[in-house]
C-alpha cells in the first residue's frame, strides 16, 4: 500500500492538493502435486499432499514460506490443494475445477481486489494448472479482478495436444518458471501414456478371499513339509509321504481360488474394453485350472496307497507268538534296509503325479517365442492390452521438458536445469542413458510398443539372470518324463535363450558396478526349517489352517487396517532404501522427484521477481 500526492486543478481555476491512497495488488500461492498413482489402481480420490511437498529436510514448502513475511501481501495456501492423482486426462480435468472451487472459497475477501496467482505444480500437477488456465476463460467463478502472474513448472510433462496453456488470464508480466532434469523418464516418455481409470478393475477383485488363500499358501509354505525334497530326492513313504502329497493337494486348492478370483475380476462387466483379450486371458488361466482336478486325483489316489502300506506295515508286526516276536526281533536289520527301498518314493513321482505336462503348456504358450519380438506372444498380448483407445491406455501423446511451444514466445522462460544435481550425473554414464532414451522415444514415435515394452524390460530383467535361471533348471530334465520332458525342454532350451537374446540387444547397461545391489552371502538360517512331521506340528497346522478359514471379512478388515498402520509407522522409523541410482525405478521417482524436493536459487529468484504486493519494509531477516 503506497500513499501518493496529487494536484488537482479544477475549471474555475481552483488547485486541491489531494492524498490517494494505491492499494498493490495480493499475490497468492498455489501448489498443485502431480500424479501419485501413475497406473490409477489406489482409488484413494482427494488425498491431502502435505507429506508430498513435505518430503525432504530442506523442502520447498518450508523455503517458500520463508518469503511470506518479506513481502507486504504475500498467501501462501495452507491446507494444500489435493485431488485423486490418478494419471488420466478426465481426472487431471476434473483437478482443475477443484482447484478453481477451492481458490474461491479460500480467498473470498479477494473476490473484488486485484490478485495475482502463483501457481506451483509438479509433474501432472503442472498440466493441471494449463487446464485451470482454460477454465478461468469462461468460468464466471473466476473474478474478474485476478491474473496469474506466474507459474513455476517442476518436471512437468508438456503435452502436444491435451492440457495447452491458455494466455487470457495470465497477466501481461507472467513470469514462466520451468524446472528438468534430463535423467527424468516420467517426463521424457512415462507420461506419453494417459491410462484408463482402473479403479473399476481393482474394486471387482475380492481382496477378502485373496488374503485367506494367500494365507493358506503361506502357511503350506513356511510349515517345512517341503523340507526333505530340497534335501534329498528319496524320501520315506511312511514319514513323509502322506502329509506332503496331502499338502500338495491342499496347496493347489488355494492356487485353483486365487485363478477363480482373477478370472472374476478380468471378466467385470464394468470393464468394456479388451473384449478379445479378456477372453484370451481368460482362457489361458481356465487351461491352468483345468489341470488342477486332474493332479488332485493323483495326488489322492497316492496318499490311499501310502495309508494302505502303513496300515499292512503296523498290521504285520501285530503278529503273536513267539515265532512272530522272533521273526519282529531278527528282521528288524532286514526290514531297515528292505524299506530303504520299498517304503520310498523318488522326486520324480510327485511330478509325475502333478501332472506338469498341463501347467507347462500354458507357460509355453505365454513365452512362446521363435524368431524375435514379431512373434513374441507375450509381447504381443501386452501391446495390444497398452494400445491407444483399445483397453488400459487412453491416449499417447509426445510429451516434452520444454514449454515453448505452448508459450510460443509470449512470455519469457526461466529455465532451470538441474541435471547436473542429480546423482547419478557422477556416475559419466550420460550418453548411455541417452542411447537408452532415444531408443524408448523412437519406439513410442514410431507406434512399436512391443519394442517400447522389451526396452522397458531389458533394464529390469538382465540377460545373465535369464541364463543363470536357464542354467540352474538344467537337473529338473531329470525329473520330467515324457510330453512333459518335450515341454520342459522347449521352455528352457528354445524360449529362455531366445529371450535371452532379445534382452541383450536392447541392454542398456545403465547401472553403475559401485551401485548394483551386493549379493548377500548364504547365511544359515538361526531359524532351523520346523520339522512338519512331528504330531505336535500337525496339529498346529490344522489349528492355524482353520484359524485363517474362519476370519470374517470384518476381522480381514481390522488385520488390514492394523497392518497399514504397522508397515506405516515402520517406514517413519525404518524409511525404505531408495531405488538403486540408475535403475528404472530411479529415473522414474529420484529423477523425477528431484525438482520438488528444495526451492532452487532461480526458482526463488523468479517468484520474488513476479510477486506484486511489494516488500515488506519491516522484514529484517
Amino acid at each position: 500500500m503506497a500513499v501518493n500526492t496529487f494536484k488537482l486543478e479544477f475549471e474555475d481555476g481552483v488547485t486541491k492538493t489531494l492524498d490517494v491512497v494505491v492499494v498493490s495488488p495480493t499475490d497468492i500461492i498455489m501448489f498443485v502435486a502431480g500424479t501419485q498413482d501413475p497406473v490409477n489402481i489406489s482409488a484413494l480420490n482427494h488425498q491431502a499432499n502435505h507429506n508430498y511437498w513435505k518430503a525432504s529436510k530442506d523442502n520447498l514448502w518450508g523455503k517458500v514460506l520463508e518469503l511470506k513475511p518479506q513481502f507486504h501481501d504475500l498467501n501462501i495456501e495452507a491446507n494444500f490443494f489435493s485431488w485423486s492423482g490418478d494419471n488420466s486426462q478426465d481426472e487431471r480435468n476434473k483437478a482443475a475445477e477443484r482447484l478453481l472451487d477451492l481458490m474461491t472459497r479460500e480467498y473470498p475477501k479477494f473476490k473484488n481486489k486485484e490478485t495475482h496467482l502463483h501457481l506451483i505444480g509438479h509433474s501432472h500437477g503442472g498440466n493441471v494448472i494449463n487446464q485451470f488456465t482454460e477454465l478461468i476463460t469462461t468460468d464466471s467463478r473466476f473474478p474478474k479482478l485476478w491474473e496469474v502472474k506466474s507459474i513455476t513448472y517442476l518436471s512437468t510433462p508438456f503435452f502436444k495436444e491435451k492440457h495447452q496453456l491458455n494466455h487470457a488470464k495470465l497477466h501481461e508480466d507472467c513470469q514462466i518458471i520451468n524446472v528438468h532434469n534430463d535423467y527424468d523418464i516420467t517426463q521424457r516418455f512415462v507420461a506419453d501414456f494417459s491410462l484408463n481409470n482402473l479403479e473399476k478393475l481393482i474394486h471387482g477383485f475380492n481382496a477378502y478371499e485373496f488374503y485367506k488363500s494367500k494365507q493358506r499358501i503361506d502357511l503350506i509354505m513356511s510349515s517345512g513339509v517341503f523340507a526333505p525334497l530340497t534335501s534329498i530326492s528319496i524320501v520315506s513313504d511312511s514319514k513323509h509321504g502322506v502329509l506332503i502329497w496331502q499338502r500338495v493337494s491342499l496347496l493347489l486348492d488355494s492356487v485353483n481360488d486365487i485363478l477363480d478370483l482373477i478370472i472374476t475380476m478380468i471378466n467385470n462387466p464394468e470393464l468394456k474394453n479388451l473384449s478379445t483379450e479378456k477372453a484370451e486371458i481368460t482362457k489361458l488361466l481356465t487351461d491352468l485350472k483345468s489341470w488342477i482336478p486332474t493332479a488332485k486325483t493323483r495326488l489322492n489316489n497316492r496318499v490311499t496307497q501310502y495309508q494302505q502300506k502303513i496300515e499292512n506295515i503296523n498290521s504285520s508286526s501285530e503278529e503273536e507268538g513267539f515265532w512272530g516276536q522272533l521273526k519282529d526281533n531278527l528282521g528288524k536289520a532286514a526290514d531297515s534296509i528292505s524299506n530303504s527301498f520299498s517304503d520310498t518314493f523318488e522326486t520324480t513321482d510327485l511330478i509325475t503325479d502333478l501332472n506338469m505336462e498341463r501347467p507347462l503348456k500354458v507357460i509355453n504358450k505365454i513365452l512362446f517365442i521363435d524368431k524375435g519380438l514379431e512373434d513374441a506372444y507375450l509381447l504381443g498380448l501386452l501391446e495390444r492390452i497398452f494400445t491407444e483407445q483399445a483397453g488400459v491406455t487412453d491416449t499417447i501423446d509426445n510429451t516434452s521438458w520444454d514449454p515453448k511451444d505452448q508459450i510460443n514466445g509470449k512470455f519469457d522462460v526461466i529455465d532451470v536445469p538441474i541435471t547436473e544435481e542429480d546423482v547419478y550425473h557422477s556416475r559419466g554414464l550420460k550418453s548411455k542413458f541417452e542411447k537408452f532414451v532415444s531408443s524408448a522415444e523412437k519406439s513410442i514415435e514410431d507406434g512399436n510398443l512391443k519394442e517400447f515394452l522389451i526396452i522397458l524390460v531389458s533394464q529390469i530383467i538382465s540377460s545373465e539372470s535369464i541364463e543363470d535361471k536357464g542354467t540352474a533348471l538344467w537337473w529338473a530334465d531329470l525329473l520330467f518324463k515324457d510330453e512333459a520332458d518335450d515341454e520342459f525342454k522347449k521352455l528352457r532350451r528354445d524360449y529362455l535363450p531366445n529371450y535371452t537374446k532379445l534382452i541383450k540387444k536392447y541392454e542398456a547397461h545403465l547401472i553403475a558396478p559401485q551401485d548394483k545391489p551386493k549379493e548377500e552371502k548364504s547365511k544359515k538360517d538361526k531359524n532351523k526349517t520346523p520339522d512338519a512331521f512331528t504330531e505336535a506340528a500337525k496339529l498346529k497346522f490344522n489349528s492355524d489352517l482353520i484359524a485363517i478359514n474362519n476370519i470374517s471379512k470384518q476381522q480381514w478388515e481390522t488385520i488390514v487396517k492394523e497392518e497399514k498402520e504397522k508397515n506405516r509407522e515402520d517406514e517413519e522409523k525404518n524409511p525404505p532404501l531408495p531405488p538403486v541410482i540408475g535403475s528404472l525405478a530411479h529415473f522414474a521417482t529420484v529423477s523425477h522427484g528431484l525438482s520438488h524436493t528444495r526451492l532452487w536459487d532461480k526458482v526463488e529468484e523468479g517468484l520474488k521477481s513476479s510477486f506484486s504486493s511489494g516488500k515488506n519494509p519491516g522484514y529484517k531477516g
